[in-house]
């Protein structure tokens, strides 16, 4: 292999192996941060279809990504409530189907806008065992 082959080998695979690094990580890194006063355990729900948490207004710097973590005593159908100043809109968990007793769920939402007012309603009388609202932000 002449001198040229050699250098043109050599740099052939500096950009392949570049491009492969480049490619292999990821677009983006999200980071959670939980929303402040928004954590809460031993909750009794304060009745069927009733607010359980204190209204949460979402602002601008938290971006468009809610994070939700609930896990209730018993197995019951859980609603995100989302107030746009205008409708109120209830969006059951797990598409209407109920949560199953004593486990925990981890769940995002996309399309949250600077202004929305955010609850949680369960169907049934239950214990929450534990409530986080967050948001989930591009590094």
């Amino acid at each position: 292999m002449n001198k040229q082959h050699w250098a043109f080998a050599v740099l052939y695979s500096a950009v392949l192996t570049a491009v492969l690094v480049f490619t292999l990580q990821p677009a983006h890194a999200e980071v959670f941060h939980l929303i402040s006063g928004a954590h809460y355990s031993a909750v009794a729900a304060p009745g069927a279809n009733t607010d359980a948490i204190t209204d949460i207004t979402w602002k601008r710097q938290w971006g468009e990504t809610l994070y939700l973590v609930v896990q209730c005593e018993t197995s019951t159908v859980i609603n995100l409530m989302v107030n746009d100043g205008t409708n109120e809109i209830d969006n059951g968990l797990q598409k209407n189907v109920a949560l199953v007793a004593g486990a925990r769920y981890e769940m995002t939402f996309r399309g949250m806008r600077e202004d929305f007012v955010i609850n949680l309603q369960s169907e049934t009388d239950t214990i929450w065992d534990t409530i986080t609202v967050g948001f989930i932000k591009e590094k």
